[in-house]
Formats: C-alpha cells, structure tokens, sequence
C-alpha cells in the first residue's frame, strides 16, 4: 500500500471552488534571490497580514503585506543586525491575536524575549513589557496571558497593565487557551507534575483543576480545545494517553477515552478539529491502528468513525496526519487498501465517510497536507503524480470540484502552506524553486472584495535609498482625500511631516532633508482615513 510508484498526470486548474480568487502569484522576494525568507505564524488584521520572516539582513522579524510587493515590508527590526528578534521556537505558542493586535514574544538583544505587540503598523509595533521573559501565549477576554520565569502573568497591552498572576503557580509555557474568562494552562506547584490548571486573573483564583496524572509525574495537557464552553484536551495519565473534558472542576474532569490520541496536525496550535459539535481525532489502538474518531462528549460516544484500512496499521499516518471541520464536514487524509494517502471526508457516519478523489490514483498516493477551510472551501497542498510534484489545491467536497489550483514550482514540492485569508485575499507560503520558500497571494476575481474599500493610495520606495542628505518620496492618490505623511525613528517617534492636508488625485513627490537626522534606520508612513502604507529608509553618510 505505501510503495510509491511513478506516474504523469494533467493538471487543470478549478472551475468552481478556485474561481472566487486570481491566480496565485508571488507578493515579494523578502530574502532576494533562491534563499529562503520562510514566511511563518499567519495572522489576519483587518485588510493586511502579519507574519514573521527573514529578509537574509535581518534575521526573523515581524512583518505586514496586503499583497502588494509595496505594501509588504518588515514592521520592526526588534533586535538590529542580523539576529531573530522573534522567538521561533514554538512560534504558535509564542505568538496571539485578538483580530486586531498580534502579540508575540520577541527580543531586542536587552534581555530574553519579551512580550511585544503589533497593531500591522510600524508606529505600532512595541514592546509590552520588559519585566520577564515571555512565552506561552494566550488571550483570555481583552487579556493576553504568558509565562515569564515559569510563573504566570496578564497583560492588557500596556507596561503598567501588565503584571504577575501568581507566586506559586509553575506554568510550563506550551499551552493556553482561554474560555469564559479563564485562562486554563499546563502548570505545577512545584511538588507535583505538569497538570491541568485555570485562572481568573487572581492568585487565590489560579489553581489546579485535577491532579490527572498523580505523584510527580506530568500529565502534560495538550490540544486545548473550546467547544460550546467546555474544554477539551489530551493528558497522559496512570496508564497512558488520554481524552478529557472539565467545566473547570475537579468532579467535572472525565476522562473521555483511554488511549492515544493526534488532533490538530497540520494546524499550527495544535487544537482538535470541531463539527457541528462534534470533536474529531485520530485515535490509535492495537487492534485498528490510527483511524478517524469522534466525541459527543459523552465516554459511549466516544468511538471510531470507520475502519478505513483493516488491520493494526490503520488508514492514517499518526506523522503526517492533518484534519479541517467546514461546517458539519471533517476533512483528512487517509490511505485504504487501493489507494495511497488521499483526500477524505465524514460527516461522523461510517457510510459518510469516504473517499473525495483518487488525485494520484494506485497507491502511491497524493499525501494531502496543510488542510484550511477558506470562506467554506477546502484549500490543500498534493501531488496527483511523483512527476508533478505537489502544488496548491482546492476542494469543494466532491470529485469533479476537487483540483489543481496552480502549478507553483513543476514537477517539484511547492512546500505550499499556511492557507490563510486576510482582507479577501488567500495568502500563503510557497517556493517557485527561484526564489525560495516566500509569500504568495491570491486576490479576489472581481478585484474587489465586498466590504473591503477600494485602494485608493500607493506609496513608492524613497529615491535614493539609503541617503545621504536629500531623498524624494513618490506616492499616488486615486480620489482628492486628506492625507499625512510623516517620518518616525525606530522607536515610533514622529520626527517629521512632509505632507498634511488635501491633495488631488494623481502622482505627488515629497522632497526629504536629512538635516538634522542621525544616521540609521527610519519609516515614512502615508495615511488617509481609511488607508496605510509604510516604508524603510536609511540615512547613511
């Protein structure tokens, strides 16, 4: 069944589920050349995407795109040169959104990484709080909860409103996921292991929910999942893995399933996937092997889907395992006796779980991976033959209306990833074999997405750049509107205007004198009522 055999197959890009968006195209070469820039942790805020890369100069740091090549550009070089500023190791669990500020940890060579903040612009892109380390991200409410030295602290995005929860409770930093209010976390008092624990934000409110995995041993929550209000996780307890479900309390705390368990591969917080209620996992055991289950969150409800391949080997690889719920549907990938690794889907039921499309028929396999629900379509990354290699698809549930979307890097891996949608446009990670691992973007077909408003300014990259003395700034206005443009230090410091006030529509250059200014780097930032643009120059003499 997992023998890899060679074969050629056409590839036609989707009528139906690939017509709401333009073709796929690259948005910037950030690392300039075939080096990889490795765009990572996605997040929507508003019309732009943050996300953290490496331009090769400057090591990873946060950045914003709308999908223009001009409107892309790193947020903040926190820590200069050419270390990271951002914490990569577990960026999912270093890095938070409310849907209008991106939190993460990060560090500026001062000290360990901190809790910085982001609202996708440069003035606003700072630093919380330098009082700790920070990792372990999570928001609670209009909170952001991390752990700094292994205790617990809550933030509201500003220095003096950010403080210690609590002195006794350890947190392992790894997970946190808020409910109601409560942040629940993986945490010790330092006699007992790794446990269950919540917190309301008060060090007599922040305890431990059970002591799953008794002794010193860690129980080691994980796949912290919210569903209707009660939470969902995995822990290891006496005998081995397990699935559990709390309203918070010790007595409320069931154990769900005795067994291992893999929900939320291929997501980047590792949560478990959920359907009209319905939690979905791959369950492991000796007689079926790894294979799709569900949870009504009751232990008799509890139980295998379908045995899709017979037998301890079972139809999904624990390894490569990816999961997505659009609406009452469950997508993954699974391999039967005739097929190799494909596209499935369930609706819960063993006669509705079946197979969407033989992409690479036999049993090579097409190795679905990095499932996404985009607007209620299904967005993947597979090969329908070894030739092709794999490229972006797209899936609307059935057959005809699962294919190719575009042919990123032919007869190669497009390491396609990270599907995300932001201001109506699909944005993700690929590699053409040119220019290396970078963002690419899709927009909408019309051009337009509804409720989104027309561009309506561009700004230009200053000219010369780095300068001396003298340096000229072009942007362009579609519509007569108010705009300001002014310059900021590194620091977010407005340090000049070079326009305010009503301008007409068309093209319009700002003329900007060094004099006065040190040299280093700067941002020059265009806005409207509705609309930002930002850019980098550098003064060098």
């Amino acid at each position: 069944m997992r023998s890899i055999l060679m074969a050629v197959a056409l590839h036609v890009v989707s009528a139906s589920a690939a017509a709401a968006f333009t073709a796929p195209a690259l948005v910037k070469d950030i690392n300039p050349g075939s080096a990889d820039s490795s765009p990572m942790v996605f997040f929507p805020l508003g019309s732009k995407l943050v996300f953290f890369a490496n331009d090769g100069v400057s090591g990873t740091e946060p950045w914003v795109s709308d999908g223009t090549a001009g409107a892309t550009f790193m947020l903040r070089d926190v820590w200069p040169g050419a270390n990271s500023g951002v914490n990569i190791y577990c960026p999912s669990c270093n890095a938070v959104s409310n849907g209008s500020v991106v939190y993460f940890s990060a560090s500026d060579g001062t000290g360990g990484s901190q809790l910085w903040r982001t609202d996708g612009t440069t003035i606003g892109t700072t630093k919380v709080y330098s009082g700790t380390t920070a990792i372990g991200l999570g928001i609670v409410g209009s909170k952001v909860y991390f752990t700094g030295n292994s205790l617990l602290y809550a933030s509201d995005g500003t220095p003096g409103g950010t403080a210690r929860v609590s002195d006794t409770a350890l947190s392992t930093g790894e997970e946190l996921l808020g409910i109601g209010g409560i942040a629940y976390f993986s945490g010790s008092d330092g006699f007992s292991g790794a446990e269950l624990w919540r917190s309301d934000g008060t060090s007599g409110g922040t305890v431990r929910v059970k002591d799953i995995n008794p002794g010193s041993p860690d129980a080691l929550p994980t796949n912290l999942t919210n569903v209707g209000g009660t939470l969902y996780f995995t822990a290891t307890n006496a005998i081995g893995g397990a699935l559990y479900k709390t309203d918070g309390t010790a007595a409320g705390t069931v154990l769900l399933r005795q067994g291992s368990v893999v929900g939320g591969a291929g997501s980047e917080r590792k949560q478990l996937p959920v359907s009209s209620g319905i939690v979905y996992f791959v369950g492991n055991e000796a007689t079926h092997g790894s294979e799709l289950w569900r949870c009504d969150g009751t232990p008799a409800g509890t139980y295998m889907v379908k045995d899709i391949y017979p037998g301890a080997g079972g139809g999904i690889s624990l390894g490569s395992a990816s999961l997505a719920a659009i609406g009452s549907t469950i997508y993954f990938n699974a391999g039967d006796a005739t097929s190799g690794f494909e596209l499935w889907k369930s609706d819960g039921t063993e006669a509705g779980t079946v197979l969407v499309k033989d992409i690479n028929p036999g049993l090579s396999g097409s190795a679905p991976r990095q499932l996404a629900n985009i607007n209620g379509t299904l967005f993947f990354r597979a090969q329908s033959s070894y030739a092709a290699g794999d490229q972006p698809w797209t899936s609307d549930g059935t057959s005809a209306g699962t294919q190719q979307w575009a042919t990123i890097r032919p007869a190669d891996a497009s390491g396609a990833s990270n599907f995300t949608l932001a201001g109506g446009r699909v944005f993700f990670a690929a590699n053409d074999g040119t220019t290396g691992l970078e963002l690419w973007a899709a927009g909408p077909s019309l051009g337009v997405t509804p409720g989104e408003p027309v561009a309506s300014i561009a700004l230009s990259q200053n000219q010369p750049n780095p300068m001396r003395m003298a340096s000229t700034i072009t942007y362009s206005l579609a519509v007569e509107q108010v705009v300001t443009l002014k310059l900021y230090d590194t620091q977010g410091r407005e340090v000049r205007t070079l326009a305010n006030g009503m301008q007409g529509a068309g093209l319009h250059r700002a003329e900007l004198d060094a004099h006065g200014l040190g040299n280093g780097v700067y941002y020059f930032r265009l806005s409207t009522g509705g609309e930002v643009r930002e850019r980098k120059l550098v003064i060098f003499r």
